[in-house]
């Protein structure tokens, strides 16, 4: 059992702290952020349609009734996969860090009064405060770039609503509807591709211009490596949920980010000084 949980939680730690990177690097090569996720969604659906069909593990047949049941989560999980997306595009790396690590102390709350979590106490608020509280001093210290941009706030305030509600929800689902661990990447990656195609066609992002620029080299190889990385993290991190609590594995998502840090500043060469860095520690620490 632990070993299981080890596994799925090292895989994510690895593909979620990469994925972040990965991202911003693809975008900054490809700004065309609908087109980016479908093709992540799309292909995490074929890949696990695939392994099914060459019957390298089971994965559950299609059914309208478990598209039903799963739909609710997908919805959610779409609307904050793009709303980050959008935060890495405007703010960057270390911005959705930090609204990333205020989501623990919310989905810890939540879990106890919707899912009958652990009771909260103060051993286990405090270090989910100091999350807190280091993102007050990163967003303190960087309050005028931040708040500069209505774009920036509002996706901020989308993301921190719904990340909290998409670890209750997922949670909530993975217990409670039985799916095998490829089944429950293809429902929820079919539904999300489905769903993407509605911000795809509003934001007018299908074009010829857009996927032209995938036969450079420089544009194609960022872009095929998120969509590895999706696989990955979708795989991941929709079954280390069935073994930990949605707060655990929101705290898990928060440590990743340590890496995530490091990933920055050599592939990237991003830092964002000093105060920041301490803000972002004290965040990290708090995990």
């Amino acid at each position: 059992m632990w070993g299981q949980v080890l596994f799925l939680a090292g895989g994510h730690f690895l593909s979620a702290a990469s994925l972040t990177v990965a991202n911003k690097r693809a975008f900054d090569a490809f700004p065309h952020i609908a087109v980016l996720t479908i093709f992540q969604f799309a292909l995490t659906t074929t890949v696990a349609w695939s392994i099914g069909q060459f019957g390298m593990a089971e994965v559950d047949a299609f059914s309208l009734s478990k598209a039903r049941q799963i739909l609710p989560g997908c919805l959610v999980f779409f609307t904050t996969t793009f709303a980050g997306q959008n935060i890495l595009t405007l703010g960057g790396v270390e911005l959705f860090i930090v609204v990333r690590s205020a989501a623990p102390l919310l989905t810890f709350f939540g879990e106890y009064v919707f899912l009958d979590g652990p009771r909260p106490t103060a051993r286990s608020v405090a270090p989910l405060a100091l999350m807190i509280a280091g993102s007050m001093l990163y967003v303190g210290d960087q309050a005028a770039n931040v708040l500069a941009s209505t774009q920036v706030r509002m996706w901020c305030a989308i993301f921190l609503t719904l990340m909290p509600l998409d670890a209750l929800v997922i949670k909530k689902i993975v217990t409670d509807v039985p799916f095998t661990p490829w089944g429950l990447v293809f429902y929820n990656n079919l539904l999300a591709t489905l769903v993407n195609m509605i911000p795809l066609l509003l934001m007018g992002e299908l074009h010829g211009n857009a996927v032209s620029k995938l036969a450079f080299p420089a544009v194609a190889l960022p872009v095929l490596l998120t969509c590895f990385l999706a696989v990955c993290i979708s795989f991941f991190s929709l079954n280390v949920r069935k073994a930990v609590t949605a707060a655990a594995f929101m705290v898990l998502g928060v440590m990743n980010k340590f890496f995530t840090l490091v990933l920055n500043a050599v592939w990237l060469n991003q830092s964002g000084g000093l105060i920041p860095t301490v803000g972002l520690v004290g965040v990290i620490l708090g995990g």
